[in-house]
């Protein structure tokens, strides 16, 4: 009984659809004037990927003599990145203390330092990406630069670099 009343109630739902009025300009013979509108809308919602490396990792290298710890790492957004007009995205180092450790409980500490392309990165100064949708058909990068210098002690030295990212008004 329950199905058939249920089945019944459907029916009637579908009978109340079909006879919904579109709403459409209606052009006569005696229309005036002898035109109609339309509007034509679609929405395109916010879209981007950016891509952070996992891992870097320093190599030892010898500047002018000197002994330094040097890795790259490229942060990346995505092609058909897209974005309100007057928006950007804007990647931060926000959670960084530039000290390389072995241990959590390691006294012996290693500095280092961060460049994005040619910019020092410091706590004060930690942008190192801007991403806009200017030239959105490519991938957009952004290159990283970690450096420090010869430690006093042997060990496997180790940080973690957080970075936020946000959509920004230009």
């Amino acid at each position: 009984m329950k199905k058939k009343a249920l089945s019944i109630l459907l029916a009637l739902a579908l009978c109340g659809a079909m006879s919904t009025t579109a709403f459409a300009a209606e052009i006569n013979p005696d229309s005036n004037p002898q035109t109609g509108n339309t509007q034509v809308t679609f929405n395109v919602d916010p879209t981007y990927m950016i891509t952070i490396p996992a891992t870097i990792a320093l190599s030892k290298t010898d500047v002018d003599g000197t002994v330094k710890y040097i890795g790259n790492g490229t942060l990346k957004a995505n092609e058909g990145l897209r974005l309100l007009e007057d928006e950007k995205i804007e990647v931060r180092l926000t959670a960084c203390d530039y000290q390389l450790d072995t241990a959590a409980t390691a006294t012996y500490k290693l500095p280092y330092t961060v460049m994005a392309g040619t910019a020092d990165i410091t706590a004060d100064s930690n942008l190192v990406a801007t991403f806009t949708t200017e030239n959105n058909a490519a991938v957009q990068e952004s290159l990283l630069t970690f450096t420090a210098g010869d430690p006093t002690y042997a060990g496997d030295y180790s940080d973690t670099v957080t970075f936020t990212i946000a959509v920004v008004k230009k």
